[in-house]
């Protein structure tokens, strides 16, 4: 699962530069088994904001995957998503 998240992230990592034009880096993504009422514990307690993505996997396996980033760097990626309009 790990090696398969860091093909995807690196994909996706090269997209995201070329869609914003900008330098783009990334870190190793982290790939953990758990239940959905362990996640907020897990992403940095319950007061922390963050932004991300939830999405839902159907086919040979069934799952979940999120994607998520502290609040002001969802916002700096959301600016640079839309040219600088925010």
């Amino acid at each position: 699962m790990r090696e398969i998240g860091n093909i995807g992230a690196g994909n996706a990592t090269t997209a995201l530069a070329e869609l914003i034009n900008c330098k783009v880096d990334m870190s190793v993504p982290q790939v953990r088994l758990l239940e959905f009422n362990e996640l907020g514990e897990v992403l940095g307690g319950e007061e922390q904001v963050l932004v991300g993505i939830y999405l839902g996997v159907e086919g040979d396996v069934n799952g979940s995957m999120m994607f998520t980033l502290p609040e002001k760097a969802g916002l700096h990626l959301v600016n640079k998503l839309m040219s600088g309009m925010l």
